[in-house]
């Protein structure tokens, strides 16, 4: 006989119980600080299952909420969004540069005037890579900017 970690109850003769790595095999983390050599009655263990559950599917209510208003706000930036242009995004805060074949000056230009008003490049995209023709390298690479008021 022993008492529950959880509830401090005694174990009946014929009790159930469940140690830590039985909890971890039914995918019910054990509760906080308990050893593995001891163990929680069957009421506890259920207990420990429905509170999981229950915050499991809080948790994913929450990103459920999040992607919609995640897909809402996409729509916004979609209107702005020109893929076919040197500069395929920008806002107050961010920018979005596409390197194409046969418009590097234009590329220049729009470079320059993003650093001009306080962009700074973040990270590069190379895009897919070609060879042939002698030419080798990133094709379409993207440079993304980002205002340096909003760097932290």
């Amino acid at each position: 006989m022993g008492i529950c970690f959880r509830c401090q109850k005694k174990f009946g003769r014929i009790s159930v119980n469940w140690s830590a790595k039985s909890l971890s095999d039914l995918d019910i983390i054990p509760p906080p600080g308990m050893p593995a050599d001891d163990k929680v009655c069957n009421n506890c263990k259920d207990a420990l299952n429905k509170e999981q559950k229950e915050d499991r599917k809080e948790a994913k209510n929450e990103m459920k909420a999040e992607l919609t208003e995640l897909s809402t706000r996409s729509a916004e930036y979609k209107q702005k969004w020109n893929k076919n242009g040197i500069i395929q995004f920008k806002n107050e805060r961010i920018a979005i540069l596409k390197r194409a074949i046969g418009s590097q000056v234009e590329f220049i230009v729009a470079y320059d005037d993003l650093t001009k008003e306080g962009y700074r490049l973040m990270s590069i995209d190379e895009g897919m890579q070609a060879q042939g023709a002698g030419v080798t390298g990133g094709v379409n690479a993207f440079f993304y900017f980002q205002k340096m008021e909003y760097v932290r």
